[in-house]
């Protein structure tokens, strides 16, 4: 007969697919938030809080495996201390294309943003890049990359592991440990956290990461910022998309 902790090991020693699965059509918006208590302000440290909203869209899956989205930020908003501070992008809507292997690593970005507001840097803190095989719960898998100096990053690796199940906003949700650090420069940028994705299709349900030895202006300046991304609003659903997940990294 099998006992309650006999039934708790096969439950964690079993190994399961954490898939990206989009489906063409398929929208998802989440909210995008930022806080630092550290920030070095003109007059000293100081509170920062960003936030935005996202639309992401699933609109084309190509025969490689690669994945079209499009992105409508709109939203943006910044306060120091007590005081709002003048946004790049204040009041416009931003609509961004990314192309996106089938694991979540983003191959190319366009923008119609007046102005460049993008970090490429910045953006490797949050990201989730999905195992290329089957896990269980405490397996990790890592992803490495090389820096680019023309986009202005560093190489870098992300230790991923997985958690197990988790219950967030109605979701029993897989929840996935996430160590980020860049290895070739001294003022090396670190994320630890979570991410939380659908058992569904992949898709992201929740982010809380802390990100450790951001740097303003010159770089004499270091602070720290915890991110939090949630999804809002129920996804809507597309065209059914591939049986299976392409190789490709």
């Amino acid at each position: 007969m099998l006992t309650a902790l006999s039934i708790s090991w096969l439950l964690a020693t079993r190994s399961v697919n954490i898939l990206w699965r989009p489906q063409i059509g398929s929208v998802y918006q989440y909210k995008w938030r930022a806080t630092s208590e550290d920030y070095p302000g003109p007059d000293g440290v100081t509170t920062l809080a960003q936030e935005e909203s996202d639309q992401d869209t699933v609109k084309e899956l190509r025969p490689d495996g690669d994945v079209l989205m499009e992105r409508k930020v709109t939203g943006v908003k910044a306060k120091l201390g007590s005081s709002s501070v003048p946004s790049k992008v204040d009041g416009d809507v931003i609509t961004q294309s990314l192309l996106m292997s089938s694991r979540g690593v983003l191959l190319h970005r366009t923008t119609d943003a007046k102005e460049d507001v993008e970090n490429p840097r910045f953006d490797l803190v949050e990201r989730l890049v999905y195992p290329d095989k089957p896990v269980s719960v405490g397996d990790s898998w890592t992803y490495k990359e090389s820096g680019s100096p023309v986009m202005g990053t560093y190489d870098n690796e992300t230790v991923y592991t997985f958690r197990g199940s988790e219950r967030v906003q109605g979701i029993l949700a897989k929840k996935i440990q996430v160590e980020y650090r860049e290895t070739s420069t001294l003022l090396s940028i670190n994320s630890t956290g979570a991410i939380w994705v659908s058992p569904e299709d992949g898709s992201i349900v929740k982010k809380d990461l802390q990100v450790s030895n951001l740097t303003v202006g010159s770089g004499a300046r270091m602070f720290n910022l915890r991110i939090r991304v949630d999804r809002v609003e129920p996804k809507v659903s597309g065209t059914p998309s591939r049986t299976s997940s392409p190789s490709r990294p």
